[in-house]
């Protein structure tokens, strides 16, 4: 940090291309700090760091964070996004999960499935919100299904949810298995009603 400060007696360019170099910092108040400077100087490799700003950092920052990484063409576009998803960083996957849920981009299934088996839950649960538009087709709602019954709680609630809206009739038997739950409950009750059933 004592170098940050140091830093800021330079010229921009110079501090710019320090601060290039600290993006995968784990620090959170120097994270901020580089995030926000390259973002507002609209330098490519601000979007990472505005990235992992969005979930890592608290407060205030996060709002010009949001509004500094859109302002990128990058994070719309589809290859990039799936670049992303191979990142180390589970904040970033989620980032690229979001995205790609917004995209509703056939492409994106596949990557998207492989978050379902990451160990981070944030990441999982990114994973089952943006294949939610892919929910009727068999090669994501088995593996939704699969995770009804293990796992996370909020992860399952969510897959509860996303089965249920998306009516998948293979679902039924293993939602109503899981009425017992009392944490699940809540959820399995509303999505068993989207069905066009008599319960």
């Amino acid at each position: 940090r004592e170098a940050m400060g140091a830093l800021d007696h330079n010229p921009e360019w110079m501090r710019l291309q320090a601060f290039s170099l600290l993006g995968d910092t784990d620090d959170k108040s120097v994270l901020r700090k580089v995030a926000i400077a390259l973002g507002r100087a609209g330098l490519r490799v601000a979007v990472i760091p505005l990235a992992r700003t969005l979930d890592e950092v608290g407060g205030p920052v996060v709002r010009e964070a949001r509004k500094l990484i859109d302002t990128y063409e990058e994070v719309g576009r589809l290859d990039f996004l799936l670049d992303l998803l191979r990142h180390r960083r589970g904040s970033v996957k989620k980032f690229a999960a979001e995205r790609l849920g917004g995209l509703g981009a056939a492409e994106a299934v596949d990557p998207l499935l492989a978050l379902l088996k990451e160990t981070d839950v944030e990441v999982q649960l990114a994973g089952v919100m943006a294949l939610r538009a892919f929910a009727a087709e068999e090669r994501v709602y088995q593996p939704l299904i699969g995770l009804v019954t293990y796992g996370d709680l909020s992860v399952r609630q969510s897959a509860i949810e996303t089965l249920g809206v998306a009516k998948i009739v293979p679902a039924v038997d293993p939602l109503v298995r899981v009425l017992g739950n009392k944490f699940l409950r809540p959820y399995v009750e509303p999505a068993l009603n989207l069905y066009d059933y008599d319960w």
